[in-house]
């Protein structure tokens, strides 16, 4: 048997060793936090989004950025030579006392001399600076970057402000051809026989359409474009960043919101996307729903061809949906009838609970020149919800399938059957 001086020695051991292990891992402990920095991500998901995330944007604000893509696609429709760059620090205040010849107006021109005159400017250069100025009251257009050597051909970005929406819009625009035709299925598959996978980003491994991804990362593009947002956010701390795109440019919005909603995870980011083809596929969808501070609209003409495509099971889109339906039925018997089923209606599908556009059926269906009588072009978008604020028809104001109480707890918290 042990004697007690020696039970009591093995017992000083012990505590001994325990001591010097505790102190040991709060050493390793702290050489771990002095030697490596955190980040915290935050993430949310499809069925627990974040109120950002939800939150279903006015008519009258969507308008405003239809009109931004209408202008930005129809300018030079109007005249050929203008430079857009021309209007960036522009006021509508300097505009209209420019239309009235009470104040001299400034412009650039290529090698920045600075240009006065009154009414010596066509009225085609005063009907496009009135255009952007009527997309909304206090519109100033801070900076304008575009990649390409050809007009018609390259990538172009405006970047406004507006102390009444207190928001910073990015505008997206993509080359001609591809604006009337964002898909070209023989590029994609081109790539896809070349033997290399598509990804985003290496930040970001999800697989894209390589024609989007090509396009976005156009030398500095990006940068050009982030500086500016990043100097306008810093001058005006309670702005929210808001990406907007028609067609092909709806695709390069919807990836710069992406990628600056990471960037810059303090920041409410908002995509408003008008007619956009599919940019990915699965791991790119739960990326962009995963993002607390990330939400991404897409405002699809029910006849809309181009919104289900590509075609494929491997291509998926990205946030919600809001459907708009223009088309009077053929089936209506009298003018009375016509008249009530002509009626615009408006539906809303929260991420995944969405039934696919009436655009996808009919494609399949249509002859080539009917696809061709249903463009989606963005004049008719702007003309769709037009007729919303005009006539003041109802909105969206719920998800399809939500219009109900739900399921809700005993302190009315809402709940999540699966």
């Amino acid at each position: 048997s042990s004697s007690p001086e020696s039970v009591g020695e093995i017992g000083n051991n012990k505590s001994s060793a325990i001591e010097e292990i505790k102190q040991k891992e709060s050493s390793d402990v702290n050489d771990l936090s002095a030697n490596h920095t955190y980040d915290i991500v935050l993430r949310s998901s499809e069925l627990e989004p974040s109120l950002h995330q939800v939150e279903l944007p006015s008519c009258a604000d969507l308008l405003v950025y239809a009109r931004l893509c209408s202008v930005a696609e129809s300018y030079r429709e109007i005249d050929q030579n203008f430079d857009f760059s021309n209007l960036v620090g522009q006021s509508r205040l300097n505009s209209e006392q420019f239309s009235r010849g009470s104040a001299p107006f400034s412009l650039s021109n290529s090698d920045n001399t600075d240009l006065r005159h009154y009414g010596s400017v066509a009225d085609s250069e005063r009907s496009i600076m009135q255009s952007v100025f009527e997309c909304t009251e206090d519109l100033v257009l801070e900076s304008f970057f575009y990649e390409g050597s050809e007009e018609y051909n390259r990538v172009e970005v405006a970047v406004f402000s507006s102390q009444r929406l207190r928001q910073i819009i990015v505008s997206y625009r993509g080359p001609t051809e591809l604006q009337l035709k964002p898909v070209k299925t023989k590029h994609t598959k081109q790539k896809e026989e070349g033997g290399g996978v598509s990804i985003l980003h290496p930040d970001q491994p999800a697989p894209v359409n390589p024609i989007f991804r090509d396009s976005y990362f156009t030398n500095k593009l990006e940068e050009q474009v982030f500086t500016s947002v990043n100097d306008l956010t810093s001058q005006n701390p309670f702005f929210d960043v808001v990406t907007t795109g028609h067609s092909f440019g709806a695709a390069l919005a919807t990836i710069g919101a992406l990628r600056y909603a990471l960037a810059s995870p303090m920041i409410r980011v908002s995509c408003h996307a008008f007619g956009s083809p599919r940019i990915g596929g699965v791991l790119l969808r739960q990326l962009v729903n995963s993002l607390p501070n990330l939400r991404v609209m897409r405002i699809e003409l029910d006849k809309d061809p181009w919104v289900l495509m590509p075609e494929g099971s491997k291509w998926d889109h990205v946030g919600h949906s809001i459907v708009i339906s223009l088309q009077s039925s053929p089936s209506a018997s009298n003018d009375k009838d016509k008249k009530k089923i002509s009626s615009p209606s408006v539906v809303a599908y929260r991420f995944k609970n969405r039934q696919p556009s009436g655009g996808g059926h009919f494609w399949m269906s249509a002859s080539k020149k009917d696809r061709c009588k249903y463009s989606h072009d963005i004049r008719n978008y702007v003309h769709g919800m037009e007729q919303f604020t005009n006539l003041k028809l109802p909105w969206a104001k719920s998800y399809e399938g939500e219009e109900g109480g739900g399921v809700t707890g005993l302190s009315h918290e809402r709940r999540h059957l699966v």
